[in-house]
């Protein structure tokens, strides 16, 4: 009965608002995983402490969600149009159920990913940029590695209350990655870039200037890491992704001699979202 109950009320709110609603319902009824998305107000953190704010409006954006229980029997993946009110809606209000979203669907990549970065022996005093930070997962597998001068970014200033909350960051900045917009960040600040669940539909645009915009953070010789999905499998529901585009993209900063995958790269790991595998890449600045 409270399950029919919870049923009926989300059609209710779905009908008012068709769009954002639908994910809270499905969020209402069982656990989902929803991965971040990114909104168009840019903050600028330092010392914890807002001391810039640069809009960024105008532009869309997809929200993708799946479940290995009920929902995933009616759709895989579905795909939302989200504005950029709408996305910072979603994911304000969502932010405080975030982490125990995450762990109800066995989602820890950041664990891996964290793990293989460890292996590459870079000093533990190295500056290193969390870019989506969310809450501050990868930060805090960081922290707990020895690492001890991180930054993040992320899209969510809500998202980003709770990561401050941890005391694992230096300075924070809350700000969309544009392919053709410089984040707030001097060049050639970094050692390292690291990043989790940000390209998938609806995250990071998907071009090399995006990749140019994050590689313009890292010193010379520095690496930028990240764990994703098979790009394959995003390229079946969004066409960013589709006819090879996220490993041409690759080879294009390879051929231009901005920055080259690693030896071994990309690497599979186990257990990236329940039991379906992950990929581990590392690129390297020229």
């Amino acid at each position: 009965m409270k399950i029919f109950t919870t049923f009926i009320r989300c059609i209710s709110l779905t009908v008012i608002n068709p769009r954002l609603n639908a994910i809270h319902c499905a969020a209402t009824l069982l656990p989902i995983y929803t991965e971040r998305h990114w909104w168009l107000t840019t903050y600028m953190y330092i010392n914890l402490e807002i001391i810039e704010c640069i809009p960024m409006d105008g532009f869309n954006h997809c929200a993708t969600m799946d479940s290995n229980d009920t929902l995933q029997k009616f759709n895989r993946q579905s795909q939302t149009p989200l504005s950029s009110e709408e996305c910072r809606k979603l994911y304000t209000d969502w932010s405080s159920d975030y982490e125990k979203t995450l762990n109800d669907e066995g989602y820890h990549p950041q664990r891996s990913i964290v793990k293989y970065f460890d292996e590459l022996s870079l000093p533990k005093n190295s500056r290193i940029l969390d870019c989506g930070a969310g809450t501050g997962l990868v930060g805090q597998e960081l922290t707990n590695r020895g690492y001890t001068n991180i930054d993040c970014v992320d899209g969510c200033e809500k998202m980003l209350e709770i990561a401050r909350k941890k005391n694992i960051y230096k300075k924070m900045y809350c700000s969309f990655v544009y392919p053709d917009r410089e984040l707030p960040i001097e060049s050639e600040t970094y050692d390292a870039l690291i990043m989790v669940g940000v390209f998938c539909p609806g995250h990071f645009p998907i071009e090399v200037g995006t990749f140019k915009q994050l590689l313009r953070l890292l010193k010379k010789g520095g690496v930028m890491v990240w764990g994703m999905r098979h790009p394959d499998v995003y390229g079946k529901v969004d066409e960013a992704f589709a006819n090879r585009r996220f490993d041409n993209i690759l080879q294009t900063l390879s051929e231009t001699k901005i920055a080259s995958l690693m030896d071994g790269c990309p690497r599979m790991y186990p257990n990236h979202r329940g039991e379906e595998e992950g990929y581990f890449y590392a690129l390297k600045k020229h």
